[in-house]
């Protein structure tokens, strides 16, 4: 069985990173293409290298920023390799604009795709990730959710609970494997002094980055946080609009915010495993968050990722430079917190999502398919349009 795997940015390397290793495992034959989302090394080659990703069979080289120009390549290009290879089954993880693309070229090839992260819902109507995500539900046949309450979503749009499969989620199978392999002494090399609580901050999102407003209240709220050794590796998107909307200079004046280049994985984690407290717009920090014990603060109104919000570990705090400010001392004062914290489960699993996956793709097998409708289906299709006119 033939299996494409497709994925063009830094998260979904990661998270789809053990999905392809445990497919090789169970003797599946992966094919890997990199859509080109995220094409620098900074943001893409040195994750496949660390991760132990194998090179892609096929790059499709997509280099715009326009949302609808990337959609567009990814179908047109996309589409001529799954003709000419002819895969039994495509995954794509996340929500991406590489994910409902694919997973269309996928359904409109004849071949049957798979959500690696299905059924997350952040309830945000103005959010392109919302719009990907539930496009991928509406085109993938099997969804690979996470958590019980992902897989309540899912059925709440109607989706076939027999195509519903709780996994997990990868991220915990990607940290609890390379955990061993952290520097401890990744606070040095990066000159960082630890005399202060140590706040880590990432900011990437479009509707933060790209929004002069939101990016002003974000950096006036580093710029108050004094009390704490910010480090901030900043997005090469972030740091061109912030310096586009003059508001750069100030932050790297502040003697308290050491702003550094992006990092490799590893030394990601390695710096987060060492920090205090951690502020983000980032979905995939709030699941590594739980996995380190880390309280995070998310510059956002809404999550999909609830189940952090549920578990203690995260706090939501919107993009207002006082309610940031406030929010992240009023966490970093809390020491029972923190004690509570290190005893809490992880609501993302229990790292054995990936192991998951491919037994479930290896024992559907050339199974998977997308039915016809025969008399039963058609005949229990009516019953249930009967009711619904009944009930109107």
């Amino acid at each position: 069985m033939k299996v494409a795997c497709v994925f063009g940015t830094r998260p979904e390397i990661i998270k789809l990173s053990p999905v392809i290793e445990e497919c090789g495992k169970t003797g599946l034959d992966v094919l890997l293409v990199h859509t080109g989302q995220h094409y620098d090394y900074e943001m893409s080659d040195i994750f496949l290298q660390e991760l132990g990703v194998p090179n892609p069979n096929y790059h499709l080289g997509i280099r715009t920023e326009n949302p609808l120009e990337r959609f567009s390549e990814i179908i047109t290009r996309l589409e001529r390799v799954l003709k000419k290879e002819k895969p039994d089954f495509m995954l794509a993880q996340g929500d991406t604009d590489t994910v409902p693309a694919s997973l269309f070229v996928a359904r409109r090839s004849g071949i049957p795709g798979g959500h690696v992260e299905a059924g997350l819902r952040s309830f945000n109507q103005a959010s392109p990730e919302e719009l990907n995500r539930k496009l991928a539900s509406r085109l993938a046949l099997l969804h690979f959710a996470p958590t019980e309450l992902n897989r309540e979503f899912l059925l709440s749009e109607g989706v076939d609970p027999a195509n519903i499969f709780v996994t997990g989620n990868t991220i915990v199978d990607v940290v609890r494997k390379v955990r061993k392999r952290l520097k401890s002494e990744i606070l040095s090399e990066l000159e960082i002094r630890d005399e202060k609580p140590i706040l880590l901050v990432t900011v990437h999102r479009p509707g933060n980055v790209d929004n002069k407003n939101n990016l002003s209240e974000i950096f006036g709220a580093l710029c108050d946080l004094k009390e704490f050794q910010i480090v901030f590796p900043i997005h090469p998107r972030t740091e061109k609009r912030a310096a586009e909307f003059g508001l750069l200079q100030n932050l790297q004046r502040a003697e308290h915010v050491k702003v550094i280049k992006p990092l490799g994985y590893l030394d990601f984690l390695s710096l987060m495993s060492k920090c205090d407290l951690i502020l983000t717009d980032s979905g995939g920090l709030q699941e590594e968050a739980c996995e380190f014990k880390k309280p995070v603060v998310v510059m956002r109104e809404t999550t999909p990722r609830w189940e952090s919000v549920l578990a203690g570990f995260a706090f939501l705090a919107g993009t207002k430079r006082s309610r940031i400010t406030a929010t992240v001392q009023r966490i970093a004062a809390d020491d029972g917190l923190k004690k509570k914290l290190r005893k809490t489960k992880n609501p993302f699993g229990d790292g054995k999502a990936s192991k998951r996956i491919a037994r479930i793709l290896r024992r559907l097998g050339n199974k998977i398919g997308y039915p016809e409708p025969d008399e039963a289906m058609a005949n229990s299709i009516l019953r249930k349009i009967r009711r619904m006119t009944r009930a109107s």
